[in-house]
């Protein structure tokens, strides 16, 4: 019989709490990640809702292609999300060859890329194989918004550069 102040009872009082937190923490974390997707998807669907209803009226010069590409880069990104969470994915770093992954996320990317009209390159000013540790899931990520920033705030007459040095 455990009392109050015995041991095993303040060792149990602390695992349960442990665990009651670690509920509570995956609920808030569920409860941002169904906030964050409403919130990444409304946008580029009131885009389509609003130029679906001029294509009904007949308007010119209406272009869906940026928010169907919107919401594609929005799933995008939460399947890489909710995939981390469903799979438990801890945010591992594997070794990546930078000049590799940049030609590949280029190829991905060209699609909007070639909407807004501009370019992408990819270069490398070494010889050297430049590998690095990261997520690629993150790295994704934020390539992505990097992208989209340029797109959104730089002049029209700058392309995307992607410079690789390695300084050994």
């Amino acid at each position: 019989i455990a009392t109050d102040s015995s041991y095993e009872s303040k060792v149990l009082t602390e695992s349960f709490n442990q665990m009651a937190n670690t509920i509570e923490s995956y609920r808030n974390r569920d409860k941002l990640l169904l906030r964050s997707i409403i919130h990444e998807i409304r946008n580029p669907v009131m885009g389509l809702r609003w130029g679906w209803e001029l294509m009904k009226k007949k308007k010119d010069g209406v272009n869906l292609e940026e928010n169907i590409q919107a919401i594609e880069k929005a799933l995008d990104e939460i399947q890489i999300i909710t995939s981390a969470i469903v799979l438990e994915q801890k945010n591992e770093l594997i070794s990546i060859d930078l000049l590799e992954y940049l030609t590949q996320f280029k190829t991905k990317i060209s699609p909007i890329i070639k909407n807004a009209n501009r370019d992408i390159e990819v270069t490398k000013k070494s010889d050297l194989p430049i590998k690095t540790m990261a997520n690629p899931n993150s790295l994704s990520i934020i390539l992505k918004n990097l992208v989209q920033n340029f797109l959104l705030y730089e002049p029209q007459e700058k392309s995307i550069e992607f410079i690789l040095d390695s300084n050994g």
